[in-house]
């Protein structure tokens, strides 16, 4: 993903480093079992966690803006000058805006499972929700 947005062998090395090279230990009743190397992913608290997840939330920006550049998600109007957007990031939170037409929900839920199969996130639809409003 990273070479992908242009990043050089060097660098990829590096952030390559710091996750390959960890050893972790965690604490089962008070006691911390044997050390082992984390298989993917980046550890919680670690000042450089942010920046690759950044990036890879990138990802996901560009294939909603895409989808909405191919009317495959046509987003909502807001505002008195009715702006189109059709999603909002903040961390790792997203709001996806879009009218309630099973095909724009279906090109949504579509667009995410890409998004699982190429971050290797997985998406908590339980935690998801989905509401209705606006001109009827």
């Amino acid at each position: 993903m990273m070479a992908n947005f242009g990043f050089g062998e060097k660098w990829l090395n590096w952030i390559k480093t710091c996750i390959s090279t960890t050893r972790l230990s965690v604490l089962v009743n008070r006691s911390p079992t044997e050390e082992f190397s984390p298989e993917k992913g980046l550890r919680q608290g670690d000042p450089l966690s942010p920046f690759p997840f950044i990036i890879v939330a990138k990802g996901l920006n560009l294939l909603l803006s895409r989808a909405k550049d191919k009317d495959l998600i046509k987003g909502a109007l807001v505002g008195s000058q009715e702006v189109s957007i059709s999603h909002i990031q903040f961390a790792d939170d997203i709001i996806i805006l879009c009218e309630a037409d099973e095909e724009e929900i279906l090109s949504i839920k579509r667009i995410l499972r890409c998004f699982e199969i190429f971050s290797c996130l997985k998406i908590n639809f339980h935690k998801s929700c989905l509401w209705n409003w606006g001109r009827r």
